[in-house]
């Protein structure tokens, strides 16, 4: 039987997996431009933060579509 993927969570890991690309690619550079002496670490630092909120969006997006069911509920009075 196939499963459709919902839009939001399509959404959500591209957008997940754009910041982990991302904030990878910030981390390399950081660590090349320290490695030869280059102390512009502000604007990759900024960087990195921006890529969070990519990481955190798309993990927002992803989780707002799992039906969770509580154990409370399943328990019938």
């Amino acid at each position: 039987m196939k499963r459709r993927i919902d839009l939001t969570v399509f959404i959500g890991i591209s957008l997940f997996l754009f910041g982990l690309i991302s904030m990878s690619y910030g981390f390399i550079t950081v660590i090349i431009s320290l490695f030869f002496g280059y102390t512009g670490i502000v604007v990759y630092v900024k960087d990195v933060l921006f890529d969070i909120v990519f990481l955190l969006l798309g993990l927002l997006l992803i989780r707002k579509n799992k039906n969770i069911k509580f154990r409370s509920n399943q328990i019938k009075r």
